[in-house]
C-alpha cells in the first residue's frame, strides 16, 4: 500500500525539480540505503526488514518506497524559502520518518535489535540535508 501512495505522490505532484534531480535523488536515494543498511543491518544486526539477513521483499523498500518519498521529500523542500522554514520542514519530516518506522515496527515489516528510535531522530536530519545538499549540486551540474 506504501509504495502505491507514495509512487502516486511522487507522479503527481507538480514539480519543481529536473529530472536529472529525479535521477540523481532515485540513485542517492538507493545507493544510501544499500550502503547504510549493508553495515548497521547485515553486518552489525542493529535492526532489519521482515527477517534476519537478506531477503527480497526488502528491494520494495529500496526501490519503491524509498526513493519515490525522497522524490516527495525533496521536491518539496525546493518550495521552501528561509532558513527557519527549512528547519521546521526537516523536523516535520523527520517527525514523520519516526512515525513511519514505528508503524512498520508494529506492522512486524521492520525491527529493532541494539537500535533506539533516538538514533534514527539524530540520523534523518543529517540524512536530509544531505539529500537536499545532493539537489543542489545536481541542478549545478544541470545548468
Amino acid at each position: 500500500m506504501s509504495v502505491a501512495v507514495f509512487s502516486l505522490g511522487a507522479i503527481f505532484v507538480p514539480k519543481n525539480i529536473s529530472w536529472i534531480e529525479i535521477y540523481g535523488t532515485i540513485l542517492t536515494t538507493i545507493v544510501l540505503h544499500l550502503l547504510i543498511d549493508a553495515f548497521l543491518d547485515l553486518k552489525y544486526n542493529l535492526y532489519g526488514y521482515f527477517d534476519k539477513g537478506v531477503e527480497f521483499r526488502t528491494l520494495i523498500f529500496t526501490f519503491g518506497i524509498y526513493p519515490a518519498v525522497n522524490i516527495l521529500v525533496v521536491n518539496l523542500f525546493s518550495f521552501i524559502r528561509g532558513l527557519h522554514s527549512k528547519i521546521i520542514y526537516i523536523l516535520i519530516i523527520t517527525t514523520f520518518a519516526l512515525c513511519y518506522e514505528v508503524a512498520l515496527i508494529h506492522a512486524d515489516i521492520f525491527y529493532h535489535n541494539e537500535w533506539k528510535l533516538w538514533y534514527s531522530a539524530v540520523i534523518y536530519p543529517f540524512l536530509l540535508i544531505l539529500l537536499f545538499l545532493n539537489r543542489k549540486f545536481l541542478k549545478s551540474i544541470a545548468n
